[in-house]
């Protein structure tokens, strides 16, 4: 057998340097609470000063760390910037936002949409509360009152009072989204939303609105955890003569390539190898199965491990793979070779092939 030699390169990376604001709330709830503590957070560089500015001003208001809000000091929105300067006079800022909700008078409702039916007689309205859209069924069109038109009585078909929509009209309600807003934790950033302060706990999370990206340091979706990777593993127990097996169903993509491990409990012929070197096969209903495959390791592309053999009207290996025809490739190794250890290598319906040769 040839030995695989190769080299690996090492490189360093310097760690991204930033600085994020932790507040001990957002938004002011009338009078509740009575102050809100900002905290600048500092990501690998040490702080030698900070300087927090308030809005859009040039004066400083706060030179310490931590940086306290007053209820009093917000009418509505109010932003807080802070700028921290490292050992070596390099900046870096963040900005918040603290808004302030005040309960106020109960606020008339909005105009309401009625689909109603085109009926000779019927007065339809389009004032404040009320503006109705009617379907004329003769010439299958919808119809609304024109501005300024209300409770006017319909005849056969339309009068000039109505105008005729060439598709039923859509209700939207116009959103400004300002900049460094702060949501629930999150913050508006060009145009992208962020953690606000990312930690071992509470991992950097952006949504990239433009873009359609995602980017998350962990995650689960379904039965499916993100965490340096994608895993997905499922345990159980299943029911095999009358008793609870626990079974284990797991795969894992990372860097170091795809790990699967397939441990299960069958009924049927269960065949292996006893001390002696014979192979010897039972029939039960406690076989236990147990298959791995691994990819990406130092010296194999793959690796396939199976703690036995199961054998009833098919036949279960640790890796089966079919071509789509007897004349294609099933697998195809270009570079490097295929190492046995304890091993057989069986050829059922088919040939061995060396150098184009057929070899007996």
């Amino acid at each position: 057998m040839g030995q695989v030699n190769g080299s690996r390169t090492i490189r360093l990376r310097e760690r991204i340097k930033s600085v994020r604001i932790q507040a001990t709330a957002t938004q002011f709830q009338n009078n509740t609470p009575s102050t809100i503590t900002l905290k600048a957070i500092p990501y690998n560089f040490t702080a030698v000063s900070y300087a927090w500015y308030k809005g859009t001003g040039t004066t400083v208001v706060g030179t310490n760390q931590n940086f306290i809000v007053a209820n009093t000091q917000v009418t509505t929105v109010e932003t807080y910037r802070v700028v921290v300067k490292n050992n070596q006079n390099q900046e870096y800022e963040d900005v918040i936002s603290i808004s302030k909700v005040v309960d106020g008078p109960q606020g008339r409702p909005g105009q309401l949409p009625i689909q109603r039916e085109w009926v000779a007689g019927d007065a339809y309205r389009n004032n404040d509360e009320v503006v109705d859209y009617i379907y004329h069924r003769a010439t299958d069109s919808w119809w609304k009152l024109k501005s300024g038109y209300n409770n006017v009585t319909a005849q056969i078909n339309p009068t000039n009072e109505f105008i005729r929509l060439n598709s039923m009209e859509q209700l939207a309600v116009n959103l400004l989204i300002v900049e460094n807003a702060n949501i629930a934790g999150f913050v508006f950033k060009d145009q992208q939303m962020v953690s606000q302060s990312p930690t071992p706990a509470n991992p950097n999370l952006v949504l990239d609105g433009v873009n359609g990206q995602l980017k998350a340091m962990k995650g689960q979706i379904g039965e499916f955890n993100i965490n340096e990777g994608l895993e997905y593993n499922k345990q159980g127990f299943r029911i095999v003569g009358l008793q609870a097996k626990a079974y284990q169903k797991f795969f894992r993509f990372d860097r170091d390539g795809l790990k699967l491990i397939n441990d299960d409990w069958y009924n049927g012929m269960f065949c292996s190898e006893n001390e002696s070197g014979f192979m010897q096969c039972n029939i039960g209903n406690n076989h236990n199965v147990r298959y791995e495959i691994e990819t990406g390791g130092v010296d194999y592309y793959m690796k396939i491990f199976g703690t036995g053999k199961y054998r009833n009207e098919t036949y279960k290996a640790a890796l089966w793979i079919q071509a789509v025809a007897h004349a294609v490739d099933a697998i195809l190794i270009e570079r490097g070779g295929m190492t046995i250890k304890n091993g057989d290598l069986n050829i059922k319906n088919g040939v061995l092939r060396v150098n184009g040769r057929i070899i007996s």
